[in-house]
């Protein structure tokens, strides 16, 4: 993930502030594939994603991707690496109903010397339109979890000190914590 000296877009969304954004190097293992990725969240709730294909396993911000990241979040702020989250993540597509289950195991975070993370699993169900009798949503219901919103990288760099006034995400922390432990 990248941010600015700041931690400008940690703090946008600690304190509920849209639009707001994330930009972030993802890197798929299974296809070798990576891509520059900025998330803006509008000030209706509405999330749109831009991606950006680049060469496998190249995790730097280049002179040509400041287009790019400014088309899509706007006064183009100098970003750096602001930490690295490790995971596999498993995803379910429905075959008859549109939706995909995520499920992130075995978070680990890092920056520098710091490192932290959950032996806990993050799971997100991903509708266009949320519909409860979904066989996900009934599914994760029937297991007795619950919703709870989460943001692994604010999490991220929480755990690691990184920041300071993080007390909106420690219960999401405290049920990572609990969920390492069980």
């Amino acid at each position: 993930y990248f941010d600015t000296s700041d931690f400008a877009f940690f703090h946008q969304h600690r304190r509920g502030i849209r639009p707001r954004h994330k930009a972030r190097i993802r890197h798929y293992v299974e296809r070798d594939v990576c891509y520059l990725e900025t998330k803006t969240k509008d000030r209706y709730g509405v999330t749109t994603k831009h991606r950006f294909i680049r060469r496998a396993r190249d995790f730097e911000i280049h002179p040509q991707d400041l287009r790019p990241l400014r088309d899509s979040i706007g006064s183009m702020p100098h970003l750096r690496p602001s930490v690295w989250i490790d995971f596999p993540r498993i995803t379910l597509v429905g075959l008859e109903h549109p939706e995909r289950l995520t499920i992130d195991l075995g978070l680990a975070f890092r920056h520098g010397d710091a490192s932290g993370g959950f032996n806990a699993a993050v799971v997100e169900l991903k509708q266009a339109r949320f519909n409860s009798r979904s066989p996900g949503a009934v599914g994760l219901r029937s297991l007795g979890i619950r919703s709870q919103g989460v943001s692994k990288y604010c999490v991220a760099l929480s755990v690691l000190g990184r920041v300071d006034r993080t007390h909106v995400f420690r219960p999401a922390i405290r049920e990572l914590e609990r969920r390492s432990d069980a």
